[in-house]
């Protein structure tokens, strides 16, 4: 998150949300090749919507490294559209790890550049720092950690 609520927020990490770019169509054959951001972003991309966390943070990605954004991007938040759109033509997509996997089981597309490390997140409890978490609230905390460590995704 942003720099500027390290100071007023805590948080917890309950579980890993890893991101993975996805490619359809003629795209898929980029996937044994481990291509370059600049051959990538030559191609057509469906992105998540501007303003949304992973977007975010892939444009700030593109921008430290001093690339360009795509050029053509289709923008969609749901799972059963982006599946339909990447069935439909040659597309790369950016989404989470367990959103590829399934696109790349049902054949639809192919995981192309692996994991992206600096593009994935947590799903994560947050709150003020500095005041005493309320009883309810702590408890909540300690058990969603536990459960988090349980399953493995802590």
């Amino acid at each position: 998150g942003s720099p500027r609520w390290r100071e007023v927020l805590a948080f917890t990490s309950i579980a890993p949300i890893r991101s993975v770019v996805v490619g359809s169509g003629t795209t898929k054959a980029l996937a044994g090749r481990a291509p370059g951001w600049e051959e990538m972003l030559a191609q057509d991309w469906c992105l998540p919507p501007r303003a949304t966390p992973l977007r975010d943070r892939f444009d700030d990605l593109l921008r430290e490294r001093g690339l360009a954004l795509p050029q053509q991007v289709i923008e969609l938040n749901e799972f059963k559209t982006h599946a339909e759109l990447m069935q439909s033509g040659s597309f790369l997509g950016l989404c989470s790890e367990s959103a590829g996997r399934a696109l790349e089981q049902s054949g639809v597309a192919r995981i192309v550049h692996g994991p992206v490390p600096e593009l994935d997140d947590d799903v994560a409890l947050f709150w003020r720092s500095g005041r005493p978490l309320r009883p309810a609230v702590r408890s909540l905390r300690d058990f969603l950690h536990e459960r988090a460590a349980q399953s493995g995704l802590d």
